[in-house]
């Protein structure tokens, strides 16, 4: 898991958020969620 702060892979698992997995980063001590986009991408939100 790479950290979206530092882009180091030195991210391990930092327990639980509203049922999504939390990670910390060993290097910069950044707390995040793996991150991942939700919905329709924007051209086809353009479209509708």
């Amino acid at each position: 898991m790479n950290c979206p702060r530092c882009k180091r892979e030195d991210a391990v698992k930092n327990g639980k958020v509203r049922g999504s997995q939390r990670y910390k980063c060993k290097a910069c001590g950044f707390q995040f969620t793996r991150l991942t986009t939700r919905g329709r991408p924007p051209w086809q939100r353009a479209l509708a």
